[in-house]
């Protein structure tokens, strides 16, 4: 069983698709100026997921305080954008010997990609934020045993840049 909410939901996008469509030809349709952007962004949402198959148990529940995706293709690149705020994410397990809480001020991830042949280099990035991040007591003792690491939130973030060849 599965249930959820969004609250605030918006959603927004535009694309260009070319008069001679060739789905086999990909870079010929970029070329003619296919693409497009656009993402979602909502302002809060929750869901619940129950599993119980085979003697399997599995309960997973979340909220978080808003977020959204964002999007973009063109000739030039494929771009991604995410962000979630305020997560908290609940799981219990009979796979697991203890419930797993994980909570997070802010998650996040971008990916910039070209997409057309070329022989030049052209600019890629790759991102990812996590915020503030606090699990259990009861996981962290899975990897610091003896208490000697702070139990203090946690932020980490990686942004790479770079330019790479599509071939």
């Amino acid at each position: 069983a599965a249930n959820g909410t969004v609250q605030g939901l918006a959603i927004e996008g535009t694309g260009i698709i070319p008069l001679e469509m060739d789905p086999e030809n990909v870079q010929k349709m970029l070329g003619m100026g296919m693409g497009g952007n656009g993402g979602f962004s909502y302002a809060s949402g929750s869901s619940n997921i129950q599993v119980n198959a085979d003697g399997e148990q599995f309960q997973m529940n979340s909220t978080s305080q808003g977020g959204g995706l964002q999007f973009g293709m063109s000739a030039a690149n494929l771009v991604y954008s995410l962000v979630q705020k305020g997560t908290a994410v609940n799981v219990v397990s009979n796979q697991v010997p203890f419930p797993i809480a994980l909570n997070m001020a802010e998650v996040g991830m971008n990916f910039k990609f070209p997409v057309t042949k070329s022989d030049e280099e052209q600019d890629f990035a790759m991102g990812f934020n996590l915020s503030d991040f606090t699990m259990s007591d009861m996981l962290w003792s899975i990897f610091d045993a003896g208490g000697v690491l702070p139990r203090d939130p946690a932020t980490i973030k990686v942004d790479l840049t770079g330019k790479g060849k599509v071939l």
